[in-house]
């Protein structure tokens, strides 16, 4: 039974409060699960951040109750009527519930890509069995309790105010429905629906009238570092401003031919580059390892003391290989590392598979070996269309997909993901013992990734760790390790160069990585059975994006083709990284990073001697600022108008 009782329209303001105040205490337990990823370093940034989400939360109620605020206002008749308040309620909780849901579902997703999730997200996931996630609710058990007692307390504080009944005359006739047939009622009712809606359009806005309004990148007023940009938004408002988003903006900062001398995306092999050709009708295995962060890998970690990391297999590997220090991802997703790493095609901003430009006419070094007489196949331990990778294989040109479906033995089935990495990579090396040579080959694992379940049979072998990931990592390693042993028995093995690659990072315990640039820090590896590639490398900046062109040159093929990175052997090349995170593009050039929205340069950072990226040197180091800038700028001018215009091939070109 209501304590209090209010009109229409107070009655609609409470409930909009209380949604707000629910808000609130989401964000305030987003921060504190992931406070050591948002680097919030005072009270005061703090509270900016706070100040920025209720901006943000009015505008994204007001799109979640939208329907609510035009039913309690609409001047009828009938909204005196229980029935009518009843829908009423249905409405407010059906859509607001649904966005606590995915308002606290972000509180862990967060983790593993850095922003909110976007309507992207539906795309990414509509292969897979929904059920699957329900494990979601166990494992993050903190945040479903959490989730489960905000409902209560909104349910409670929604009850605690009801309608106000109409007040009879003394004949027992209603006085509210005696105005109602006046048109004084009318007007007068209509006159504040009208009033409301503009204090609607308004919030949406961000409560600005004389310049554009709010929109997902307005966050970065409020933020110090890219990934604080999370805090700021709520998932429903980034969910519906991302509906029928056109995609990239296209940026000319030059005029065409200052841009190509800064920047051009036309790539032909170095004939004079070290290792050219030297691979030439090499076989070729494409290892993507789930969430591979480099902090996992204990040898590329020489500055922790006594750290031994959870890859030992991968540490003995990366002694007879190449592998640089100074390696990036180029997207948070596992969707962005197929199109990144075969494609060269990279995720500054958009997620090539899920973005308008998913259609555009695309190279790959998968193509490109098929032209000179390669075989080549896809192995996922995943079921077949989940992420839709099996789609994307045939994008790039692979002639064979094996996935769950091909496996066929559920009784390896993890219960989430896919088959046991383990399992699934000797069904891989029986499987390429097969292939016609030379083959090309790719593998993308699946057991490391949440709920990091690991099977039983190693519950006394592996080692806990301090988080869930160390378990899981270790596993793969292990399953790694196997395929290793059984590929060496192989006639293939010595005619075989691996490439062992991140489709991205996954945070994790050492703090260093807790920053925007250390989140992309990922491991790639090249391995030679005869050694000749063998190198840890300290100094050269390595991407995803590389390895297309890079693989290009060490199979001695001059084509030229696009790519957004470079071959990594050829001293001649620019080497250097570029991501994105939340609208803001991070270029990692030398020792420095430099941190772009596209108009305004947000931050500079010396990564040699601040690690953790406290020290922000854009105000006071102008001239690296000027002399990084324009690279940058080139980059997304070149990258956006090709994306854009369906400019992804040479042939383009003309």
């Amino acid at each position: 039974m209501p304590k209090f009782f209010a009109s229409h329209f107070g009655l609609l303001i409470w409930r909009i409060f209380i949604a707000l105040f629910i808000y609130t205490l989401c964000r305030a337990v987003f921060y504190l699960y992931n406070h050591d990823l948002l680097a919030v370093d005072s009270a005061s940034t703090l509270g900016r951040l706070f100040w920025g989400g209720l901006r943000y939360d009015v505008a994204g109620l007001m799109y979640v109750n939208l329907l609510v605020i035009l039913l309690s206002l609409w001047p009828v008749r009938m909204r005196e009527r229980k029935g009518y308040q009843r829908l009423i309620t249905v409405f407010y909780f059906a859509f607001n519930l649904m966005g606590l849901v995915v308002n606290m579902a972000d509180v862990a997703y967060y983790r593993f890509t850095l922003r909110r999730t976007t309507l992207s997200v539906l795309d990414e996931f509509a292969n897979e069995d929904p059920f699957a996630f329900l494990y979601f609710l166990v494992d993050y058990w903190p945040i479903t309790l959490s989730t489960l007692g905000f409902i209560a307390l909104w349910i409670l504080l929604y009850r605690l105010v009801g309608l106000r009944e109409p007040k009879k005359s003394g004949y027992g006739v209603r006085r509210s429905e005696e105005r109602m047939t006046s048109w004084r009622y009318y007007l007068g009712h209509s006159t504040l629906l009208l009033v409301f809606m503009t204090f609607v359009v308004y919030g949406i806005r961000g409560f600005r009238l004389v310049d554009r309004a709010m929109n997902i990148n307005r966050a970065n007023v409020y933020i110090s570092q890219p990934q604080q940009a999370a805090m700021v938004h709520n998932t429903p408002y980034t969910i519906i401003r991302t509906l029928g988003k056109p995609g990239l903006v296209e940026h000319v900062y030059f005029d065409e031919q200052k841009a190509q001398s800064l920047f051009s995306a036309v790539r032909k092999a170095n004939p004079e580059a070290p290792h050219f050709g030297s691979f030439k009708g090499k076989n070729v295995v494409v290892i993507i390892w789930e969430g591979l962060s480099r902090e996992w890998v204990g040898s590329l970690n020489p500055d922790v003391d006594g750290y031994q990391g959870y890859t030992p297999f991968l540490d003995s590997l990366i002694a007879h290989s190449y592998c640089s220090l100074k390696s990036f991802s180029g997207g948070t997703k596992s969707i962005d590392a197929m199109p990144a790493i075969l494609a060269s095609v990279p995720k500054p901003m958009v997620s090539f598979t899920t973005s308008p430009y998913a259609s555009n006419a695309i190279n790959s070094i998968v193509l490109e070996l098929e032209r000179e007489g390669y075989s080549s196949a896809f192995f996922h331990n995943g079921t077949n269309g989940s992420m839709s990778f099996d789609a994307m294989a045939k994008q790039l040109g692979f002639d064979s997909y094996w996935g769950r479906d091909e496996y066929a033995n559920d009784a390896h089935w993890d219960g989430t993901w896919g088959i046991w990495d383990e399992e699934f990579l000797q069904f891989m090396v029986n499987k390429i013992g097969g292939f016609k040579e030379p083959f090309f080959v790719t593998e993308f694992t699946t057991s490391s990734h949440s709920p990091w379940k690991t099977p039983q049979r190693y519950d006394k072998i592996l080692p806990q760790g301090k988080i869930p990931q160390h378990r899981s990592m270790a596993y793969t390693d292990l399953a790694l390790r196997r395929f290793f042993e059984k590929a060496k028995t192989q006639s293939w093995y010595d005619n075989t160069l691996f490439v062992i690659v991140a489709d991205h990072s996954i945070s994790g315990d050492l703090d260093h990585y807790k920053n925007s640039v250390g989140v992309f820090r990922i491991p790639i590896i090249l391995h030679d059975p005869s050694g000749q590639l063998a190198h840890l490398d300290t100094e050269t900046i390595v991407q995803q994006a590389d390895l297309f062109p890079t693989l290009m040159a060490l199979m001695g093929l001059e084509r030229p083709i696009i790519s957004f990175g470079h071959n990594i052997f050829d001293p001649t090349s620019a080497h250097f990284a570029v991501f994105g995170l939340n609208d803001t593009y991070q270029m990692v050039l030398g020792n420095h990073v430099l941190q772009y929205d596209g108009s305004e340069v947000k931050g500079l950072y010396d990564l040699s001697t601040d690690v953790r990226m406290q020290h922000n040197l854009k105000d006071s180091s102008p001239a690296l600022v000027a002399e990084l800038l324009p690279k940058l700028q080139a980059y997304i001018q070149e990258f956006h108008g090709r994306m854009i215009h369906n400019k992804l091939l040479v042939s383009s070109e003309h």
